[in-house]
């Protein structure tokens, strides 16, 4: 945002092409955040980058909710050493997020993962959608192809061979 910046610290969170996107789709949502009087809840795509949990867009769109309807408004590029990240629309919710599950995730209010989920399924197209919740069920059961129980199947299936 024009008069923000983010200083980065950690050299790993600008050591890939991949690391950059992220950490600039990170970076915008707290330059949203702090630009407002505290009353902007990040919503849907955005809820789930707060969350660090991966889209099938590298560079996705600004979802937030207000009490009040905000103009449209877009974010500048953002050119980092060789990378540049093109520019991203904010895209304003008139649907409110459950106030119940709100959340602050390293300074962003955001909403609930379930939320965010439903709000994914419900309004983002397809593919998005389902990579989206693919992402989401495999953060929240936290599955890993090298756990005892994934290990055992493979030796199971590959002792059967």
């Amino acid at each position: 945002m024009k008069g923000l910046y983010v200083r980065v610290d950690d050299a790993q969170l600008l050591s890939s092409r991949w690391a950059v996107w992220d950490t600039v789709a990170r970076a915008r949502l707290l330059a949203m955040q702090l630009s407002g009087n505290g009353d902007r809840v990040f919503i849907g795509a955005s809820a789930l980058v707060a969350r660090g949990i991966p889209l099938w867009e590298a560079n996705p769109d600004v979802h937030v909710w207000a009490p009040s309807r905000r103009g449209h408004k877009s974010l500048r590029a953002v050119q980092v050493e060789a990378v540049r990240v093109p520019a991203v629309s904010v895209r304003w919710s008139v649907v409110p997020p459950d106030a119940l599950e709100l959340l602050q995730i390293e300074g962003i209010k955001v909403e609930g993962i379930v939320g965010a989920g439903v709000r994914m399924a419900l309004f983002s197209e397809h593919l998005s959608a389902f990579v989206a919740l693919c992402m989401l069920l495999n953060r929240q059961s936290q599955f890993s192809g090298s756990s005892e129980l994934s290990v055992g199947y493979r030796v199971l299936v590959g002792g059967c061979g």
